[in-house]
């Protein structure tokens, strides 16, 4: 067998490898010389890092000298993705520097790791990665984590230069030197960017000078501003931005003074933001509305796992007062709004239908996240009256509980987080007197513990999802678990063993 797979083309060794899992090609490689030639390429090809003892293995071999490995190879030029999210210690840190300083085809590279990016891996991804990287995704660590000895002025001395780089995400703090750093990097691509992301959360005053610095972002796509304050009304010509996320509050003194441009984002579809943003992007009056169609209010979303998200904030919900407010601007998009997601603490099912009504006609999949179990509880089953018999092309419709499950005060079971959450049979009723009204409605959800699709023998409920400790999914894992760092230097740590990288689970 091993001696048919040796004699394949390589282009068909290349899709074989592409298509089976990361173990089987590490085992591959064990088979012999003709195969570990062939396939190696394929292993190292996109190396996704997220667990503390696989960076240890990972990094050690891809920073160790070619002339030390097995076959004499320099595993880190074969990179084309590197990705990293384990924070690591100060040898680490160093050993990094050396193997990005070798990935010299790599295209993807992404390093949101505590302890982990400093000026010495900058600059080394700079010099290696230089004329291929396409996408970036960097959180620079502030100036005193930098366990490895780098120093700011090797920042200030190197002139970045990505040809070929369209996607941008930066999480920045600290103004200086990262600012000097990736301001004109920002500035020289701003032609060619497609997609950008950028979060200052301890540093908002860094947005003007690094955001404004290019008249426009003639291609970009899809923007991501997790920005306080940020300069809407001096950002670049945003001619084709499509979608647009924004992820901060603004208090309700702050929003007379916010202004939007009428001519910016005028091929708007996609808006996620906070509530009070809604009206700066529908102005009552415009003479020509942005063809929004997909909304997500207030961070809300389906966790399908059944697991609460940390980002739901209780006293940030919106009441029913805000969303019916929000809904009356949804009336005004230039697009028909076919996707709309919000989140609100207090839910009148009573009322819901009628408040739906400006944009019901259009939509296509509705989701509600709630801060508490639902008033009036009865009246769900007349939503088919008041709510889909108004909305024709309704396919999904979706109530989470997501946010209860996230409230640290709750004491409460994920199960019972609302009273309904496993009354299948009570479900069952409301979705056959939803039936009478709408045969478009396919996918409905009452909690994220399952969800009800229709099919040819009628609507079938899925499996609820458990955590469960004694489950092979569940890791216990100590955040502020400290892990040791004594293997030998880099001269002593030589992977041997046919050039496998690491153990792939």
């Amino acid at each position: 067998m091993a001696d048919l797979l040796s004699a394949l083309p390589i282009e068909l060794l290349s899709i074989i490898g592409c298509a089976i899992t990361s173990s089987d090609v590490a085992a591959l490689l064990l088979v012999n010389k003709p195969l570990n030639d062939r396939l190696t390429p394929t292993l190292y090809a996109s190396v996704d890092i997220a667990d503390h003892n696989i960076a240890q293995d990972c990094i050690r071999t891809l920073s160790t000298a070619p002339s030390a490995l097995a076959f004499g190879r320099d595993l880190a030029a074969l990179v084309r993705s590197f990705s990293i999210k384990q924070p690591g210690k100060a040898k680490l840190a160093r050993r990094l520097s050396r193997a990005v300083g070798r990935m010299t085809g790599l295209q993807h590279f992404t390093l949101s790791a505590t302890d982990m990016c400093s000026p010495n891996v900058c600059v080394a991804l700079v010099r290696a990665a230089g004329p291929t990287l396409r996408s970036l995704h960097i959180k620079p660590d502030d100036e005193y984590r930098w366990a490895d000895g780098s120093d700011a002025g090797v920042l200030r001395d190197t002139r970045a230069a990505f040809p070929e780089l369209t996607s941008i995400w930066l999480e920045l703090a600290e103004r200086i030197p990262w600012l000097e750093f990736f301001q004109p990097i920002l500035t020289s691509r701003a032609g060619h960017l497609r997609k950008l992301r950028v979060a200052l959360s301890a540093a908002p005053m860094l947005a003007s000078p690094l955001l404004c610095s290019a008249p426009a972002w003639p291609h970009l796509q899809e923007l991501e501003l997790g920005v306080p304050d940020a300069p809407l009304a001096t950002l670049p010509s945003t001619p084709n931005v499509r979608k647009l996320t924004l992820h901060w509050s603004v208090p309700a003194y702050a929003l007379p003074q916010l202004v939007l441009p009428p001519g910016a984002f005028p091929a708007l579809e996609s808006l996620r933001c906070p509530y009070e943003l809604l009206p700066i992007f529908l102005p009552a009056h415009a003479r020509r509305q942005r063809p929004i169609r997909t909304v997500r209010l207030n961070d809300a979303y389906f966790d399908e796992a059944g697991v609460g998200n940390g980002a739901f904030s209780l006293a940030d919900c919106l009441n029913w007062a805000a969303v019916l407010e929000a809904l009356r601007c949804l009336s005004r998009s230039a697009g028909p709004v076919t996707d709309l997601s919000f989140y609100v603490s207090c839910f009148d099912a009573g009322l819901f239908g009628e408040g739906l009504a400006p944009c019901a006609a259009t939509l296509e999949r509705l989701l509600v996240v709630l801060g508490e179990d639902p008033d009036r509880e009865s009246a769900i089953a007349t939503f088919g009256k008041t709510l889909f018999a108004h909305a024709p092309r309704l396919r999904t419709f979706l109530l989470s509980d997501a946010a209860v499950k996230a409230d640290d005060d709750s004491q409460m079971a994920p199960w019972m987080s609302f009273s309904f959450a496993r009354e299948r049979n009570k479900q069952l009723g409301w979705l056959q007197e939803w039936e009478k009204h709408t045969a478009a409605l396919k996918t409905v959800a009452f909690t994220t513990e399952f969800v009800w699709t229709k099919t040819e023998d009628g609507w079938q409920a899925s499996p609820p999802k458990r955590c469960n400790q004694d489950s092979d999914d569940f890791e216990d894992y100590d955040d502020n678990e400290e892990f040791d760092d004594d293997e030998e230097d880099d001269d002593g740590a030589v992977e041997s063993d046919d050039s496998v990288l690491f153990k792939p689970k």
